[in-house]
Formats: C-alpha cells, structure tokens, sequence
C-alpha cells in the first residue's frame, strides 16, 4: 500500500511497486491508509508511507497499523533526515528512505523488506 498526499509521489510509487510485480493499493493520507490497513489487514504486504500528511502522520498512522498487526513491512518517506523526525521507537520496527529518492532506491528498499519478511516467515 501506498500513502502520500502528494500525487506524484504516489504515482512513482505506485509505478515501482508494479513494475516490482505487486499490485499495489493507493491511499490520500494517513486517516484513509488506516481505514484500508484495517479492511485488508492479511492483504497488505507492505506499507509505503509518507511522514508529513494531513489529518494523520505516517508516524501515528504506523503506531496503529502496528497495534494491529505488529509484524507489518513500512518504509517510511521523508523530505527530512529520518534519523531527526521519526522517534526511535518507531524508526527501528520501519526502514526510512529520505526524499527525494531514486526509484533504485526505493526498488531496494522494498525488496529489502518483503525479502526480511520471508525469511522470517
């Protein structure tokens, strides 16, 4: 699942996660990617998310999706350094990619954490 406020980012994420082979989910902000988290909860392989949205963060939205499923894959975006913005508790269960990024990048970091994902099956 994808979910950044901003339309380009959510289509270039979208566009690596097919091309990766996955079909990805698209959400506008942090209250509608917890509302799809909750409904697909065992579909959901992976969430995308950017820190900065409105109504909920990525950093709440990501406390509650973990709430309900504590195993869940995130990579969490950011136009800041991750390290300064995502609290530590948070930033060791997610891996963090600062924007912007290259799509190599984010091609890495979603293989990284679905191939973390299967061996700790």
């Amino acid at each position: 699942m994808v979910v950044d406020d901003e339309p380009t980012v959510r289509f270039v994420c979208e566009a690596v996660v097919r091309h990766i082979g996955y079909s990805p989910i698209l959400a506008v902000d942090g209250e509608h990617g917890l509302d799809i988290f909750g409904q697909l909860l065992h579909e959901i392989d992976l969430v995308i998310a950017d820190v900065s949205m409105p109504k909920l963060d990525g950093i709440e939205m990501v406390r509650k999706m973990f709430e309900m499923k504590p195993h869940s894959n995130v990579i969490l975006m950011t136009g800041y350094t991750p390290e300064q913005i995502i609290p530590d508790n948070v930033l060791k269960l997610c891996a963090a990619l600062a924007k912007p990024f290259t799509v190599q990048q984010l091609t890495d970091a979603i293989r990284k954490c679905l191939e973390h994902d299967h061996h700790r099956g």
